[in-house]
């Protein structure tokens, strides 16, 4: 039988209590209201207005889908499957970035992977969309040395090396510096 934690038990239901002491009408008539933003969005109107209303219907659905969440994770207790989870409704495309550095509990955002020169300038750059460093290190290179011919030696991190970036790497570039994992 396992042991219940009494104070994780209480939170669980004060918040539980919460949800169900929550306005059910007050849901109601935020569904109500933004089928009317719905409606109007169809009506012959200002576009600044109509740009301000899609704006509107937009948030709203992020609500709507918010307080779904809370419900099925409080209420129901069910773990929502990272890839439902959005960390921002300003910057839709944000993923939840886990680095393991030292002193910082978390990020989100995109990662970037930023080639630099030696005097710290950035002749290119790439944002990673669902890339991992290992699938761009060659692409990465083979657009840089597009844009500059002389482009001839790069050091990476670890994060980048598989034995199939190495081999090629050093084929494109006279200088390789590509330290191995572990």
């Amino acid at each position: 039988m396992k042991a219940v934690d009494n104070g994780q038990f209480y939170e669980q239901t004060k918040l539980s209590d919460a949800w169900f002491g929550f306005n059910k009408t007050d849901i109601i008539k935020d569904v109500l209201a933004a089928d009317v933003l719905i409606l109007l969005r169809s009506a012959d109107i200002d576009v600044i207005i109509q740009l301000k209303i899609n704006e509107i219907v937009r948030f709203i659905a992020h609500a709507k889908r918010q307080i779904e969440q809370i419900r099925r994770r409080v209420v129901n207790g069910e773990t929502i499957p990272h890839h439902k989870k959005v960390f921002s409704i300003f910057e839709e495309h944000t993923k939840w970035i886990v680095k393991g550095k030292a002193g910082v509990p978390q990020e989100s955002g995109l990662n970037v992977c930023v080639v630099k020169d030696q005097f710290g300038f950035i002749p290119h750059y790439r944002v990673m969309e669902d890339e991992s460093d290992v699938l761009i290190a060659v692409l990465i290179i083979e657009e840089t040395k597009e844009r500059f011919e002389n482009f001839n030696s790069s050091s990476f991190d670890k994060g980048f090396h598989s034995p199939d970036n190495q081999k090629v790497l050093v084929e494109i570039l006279e200088t390789v510096v590509l330290p191995r994992k572990g």
